[in-house]
């Protein structure tokens, strides 16, 4: 019998193991962390000494063939052949691998070698790593061999007692007696312990999952105990898995556990073959595929058995378990079904995890909350100290055990500090992807699954693309959304029964790549950027970008009062998919669209330097495809107009509404809304420049026109006449501006009710006009009803109901009412300051009046402290050349 290995090459490797063995005992902390290690290396020891007698008797044996009749091998050598040959090509690279650390051993070489290294202990974690990875390659061979050397033994006393004398064949047999515990009969009575890893020294938490497995496997129901664990790829259910093997050997020696890898149908069967040769089942060799399952199905079915444990790790693909398309076997078929044993299944799938455990047992594993994670990296790293620096790690990768053992892995082996590491993370979304893409080893992870996050995700993209081309197709849309409030109107196509889009939403779900209920959802932050780059693997990504451009493009509503949350709530997505610059006309054009709504929006909140440049992008596109004179170019014209009128960008403002006017005359006439439009803002910018009679003139000429043409009671008629009143009020007619003012409030209060925007809009105005007129007490009461209301309707930050502060402020000064006024002015800078910017013009002129009343008060320490402010503002300003911003002040 050749085992393809000389004596002497045995021997070497002997010598390395026996060497390596004595360092890892003694070094440093070598009893806790290194025990599994050491355990490995003696056990490898054992079974090398044996393959190197083995070798040497069939030496012997062929010298002397022919001179020991009945001495043969038995068939049980046979299998000894084949599985030497799984672990020869292993353990010869890990001893090549390890040869090299050799020469640091010795007594006068080893103390210069170890004080240059960072961490003392740091070549003994690379030996363990090295010999951890090897146990996961021959663990399952390894203890075959274990047990044939026993069997091979028994034979040979068998064969010689026809040949040699009694007293030495029961001396053999009491030598053998003393250290084997295994029967001679077919089945072994010691229990078997198929499981391919070590017990994960780095295993931390999940106790509450523990503990619910826990309850299924010790209840008493007459029937067998089935579970799985479902989750996303990486976040840890085959290391749950293995705690609960190895938890379950400790508690329950008596008990068999299998380890059945279920990635394909042959790595299934493969696994159930390791299991018929520990039970030494009849002619397993000769067996097809399906006999061989059913065979293995059979025997673990009777009793005598024996309790048994079977663990069904990474069972993903639910077709080969239950049938499917181009499924030629249902491997669920072969799982046994007996009050005696036991399942526990780990999938990616929910679905799988339902119909396994029939609807029973099935536990989604969650990410990890914070303190799991902290104390994972900690001992990944050796007890590496700075919990900030690991609470923002654990952060960034989300709580995820892959992703963050990942970035252990990266830290040691590039021989990185934590907050080296996370200013990697700094050089945006395209760091962080190629750092979840590179590869590591990993203790507990199945040799046929990649480690790196991103190439474990995209199995599931894979499946899911192949399988569920719907799932697919919204999944891929989902990654250019932003990844919270993803509402279901983006991604339910119009031809799509609700049946239909919710069980695809269902297997999204199930997959754990989406979360939520109702009619939004959330994707996982990282599964997003993976998915972006999976895309960009296809070379498909422009084809979801632009579906995902479309879908908010066509949904983003035009601003009105009764839109205001949908623009809220779509805002981010907008915001993402502009990101993303599609190069086909028709998709520009989506872009283009969107670009003009979203700056309306932006305007409305005050937000002016991004409101801007997305209504000149929307203008250079318009421009560029349609021409100037297009309706689409027009409109997103006047917007832009309109946004430099709100920042008191007057010159700006009026040439551009000029130029918009002559052109809305030329193509769609004097008396069209949109020219009336564009008459009625020019007319704004007229009245900004202090060219009253010409504002009045042009108001008074545009609110003729829509008295005739659309009515009295329209929105923009009601609009240009509370303009005109705006006009009189400020040429010294308040008699005049107040008639109009009431006319307008008279005509849409009935319409639109007293509570509506346009309504307090209106009477906004009207108690303006009464301050100017001198009646305090009435303009103060309107603004306070204005103001609550505009805090019910709008909220407390919107630019309207600051604006009422910071009036109401105003009025408490005028009325010598300080303490009131310090309320309302410190809440309206407050505001400001925070949603429209400290360089605001309106923040200044907020602290501004809050500094004159309380030097007013003589409260010299708050004086000084908001002056402060102001000078740096100012020294801001001067520094961006003069630069403000305005706010809107109800007039947009």
């Amino acid at each position: 019998m050749s085992f393809g290995w000389s004596v002497g090459d045995i021997i070497a490797g002997l010598g390395l193991l026996t060497k390596f063995g004595k360092a890892l005992r003694e070094a440093d902390g070598a009893k806790s962390e290194f025990q599994d290690v050491t355990e490995t290396l003696a056990s490898l020891e054992i079974t090398l000494s044996f393959l190197k007698e083995q070798c040497e008797l069939d030496e012997k044996a062929r010298e002397a063939e022919g001179q020991m009749h009945g001495f043969a091998p038995s068939a049980r050598t046979a299998v000894l052949q084949t599985q030497v040959e799984m672990i020869k090509k292993p353990v010869s690279r890990f001893l090549d691998e390890i040869e090299k650390y050799d020469k640091h051993l010795g007594v006068s070489s080893s103390k210069k070698f170890f004080s240059g290294i960072h961490r003392k202990s740091k070549w003994a974690f690379i030996i363990a790593d090295k010999v951890r990875k090897l146990q996961a390659d021959i663990a399952t061979p390894l203890s075959t061999i274990g047990l044939l050397q026993q069997q091979i033994t028994i034979d040979t006393i068998e064969q010689l007692r026809k040949n040699i004398s009694t007293d030495l064949c029961d001396a053999l047999a009491k030598s053998l007696a003393l250290n084997d515990t295994t029967s001679t009969t077919r089945a072994p009575l010691q229990p078997a312990f198929l499981v391919p890893y070590t017990s994960n020294p780095l295993f931390v938490g999940r106790k509450s999952i523990l503990a619910s497995l826990k309850d299924c496997f010790g209840g008493q129901e007459k029937v067998q105990a089935r579970a799985a664990l479902w989750g996303l790829g990486g976040s840890g259910k085959t290391h749950i898995a293995i705690a609960v093997a190895y938890l379950l050997k400790d508690e329950h020696p008596d008990t068999s556990i299998f380890w059945v890898h279920a990635g394909s149908v042959d790595r299934f069967r493969q696994s159930y073959l390791e299991i018929a040769q520990w039970y030494q089942i009849p002619g397993i060799e000769e067996l097809s595929r399906d006999d061989l399952l059913n065979a293995v199905n059979s025997w673990l079915l009777k009793k005598d058995s024996g309790r048994w444990f079977m663990i069904i790790d990474n069972a993903d693909e639910g077709n080969i378990f239950f049938g499917g398309a181009n499924a030629d076997i249902t491997l669920a078929r072969y799982i046994p079904d007996c009050e005696h044993g036991a399942t526990l299944t780990t999938t990616r799938d929910k679905q799988v995890a339902v119909k396994i455990t029939k609807g029973r047992h099935f536990f989604e594993v969650p990410r990890m909350d914070s303190s799991e994670s902290q104390e994972l990296i900690s001992k990944a790293l050796a007890g590496v100290a700075g919990s900030e620096q690991i609470n923002k790690l654990a952060d960034l990768l989300d709580n995820l055990p892959l992703a963050l053992s990942q970035a252990a892995a990266f830290i040691q082996e590039n021989d990185l500090e934590v907050e080296e590491y996370l200013e990697l993370y700094t050089e945006g979304d395209a760091a962080l992807v190629e750092l979840l893409s590179q590869p590591f080893e990993s203790q507990g992870r199945d040799s046929g699954v990649p480690n790196a996050v991103t190439a474990t995700w995209m199995i599931s993209f894979d499946y899911i693309r192949n399988h569920i081309p719907r799932a697919a197709d919204m999944m891929s849309m989902m990654a250019y959304l932003d990844r919270q409030g993803i509402p279901s109107t983006f991604l339910k196509s119009p031809s799509e029964s609700t049946i239909t889009f919710k069980a695809t939403v269902g297997r999204l779900r199930s997959f754990s790549l989406i979360s939520g209920a109702g009619e939004n959802y959330e994707m996982h932050r990282l599964v997003q950027l993976v998915i972006r780059k999976w895309l960009e693997t296809h070379s498909i990504s422009n084809k979801y970008s632009a579906l995902a451009l479309k879908a908010v493009s066509d949904a983003f509503p035009v601003l009105e009062f009764a839109n205001r949350v949908t623009c809220s709530q779509y805002l981010a997505h907008a915001q993402s998919v502009l990101r993303y610059k599609p190069s086909v006309l028709e998709e520009r054009l989506d872009q283009a669209h969107l670009l003009h709504l979203t700056a309306v929006y932006l305007c409305s909140l005050g937000n002016f330097k991004r409101s801007e440049s997305l209504a000149r992008q929307a203008v250079e596109i318009y421009e560029a495809l349609l021409g100037d004179l297009h309706v689409k170019t027009l409109n997103t014209s006047h917007t832009l107009a309109k946004i430099l009128q709100a920042q008191i960008r007057t010159v700006e403002a009026k040439e551009l509404h000029i130029k918009t006017l002559d052109r809305r005359q030329r193509v769609l006439g004097a008396e069209h809304p949109d020219t009336l439009a564009s008459m009625a803002s020019l007319a704004e910018t007229y009245r900004d420049q202090g060219e009253l009679s010409h504002a009045r003139l042009l108001l008074t000429k545009v609110n003729e026109i829509q008295n005739r043409n659309i009515g009295t009671d329209d929105a923009s008629t009601i609009s240009s006449l509370c303009e005109l009143a705006n006009i009189y009020s400020l040429e010294g007619e308040l008699g005049r501006a107040e008639e109009l003012l009431q006319q307008a409030r008279h005509l849409i209060e009935p319409v639109r009710g007293a509570a509506h925007p346009d309504t307090l809009n209106i009477l906004y105005d009207l108690a303006n006009l009464y301050t100017a007129k001198k009646q305090l007490n009435m303009a103060s009461q309107i603004h306070q009803n204005v103001l609550e209301e505009r805090i019910i309707m709008l909220g407390e930050g919107d630019p309207l109901t600051i604006s009422s502060l910071q009036r109401l402020g105003e009025l408490s000064i005028a009325r010598n009412r300080l303490p009131e006024a310090v309320e309302y002015l410190t809440k309206a800078s407050t505001l400001r300051s925070a949603i429209l910017g400290e360089d605001n013009l309106d923040t200044l002129q907020s602290l501004l009046d809050l500094c004159f009343v309380y030097w007013s008060l003589e409260n010299l320490e708050k004086e000084d402290e908001v002056g402060a402010k102001i000078v740096q503002i100012l020294k801001n300003i001067q520094t961006k050349k003069g630069e403000l911003v305005i706010s809107p002040l109800g007039r947009f």
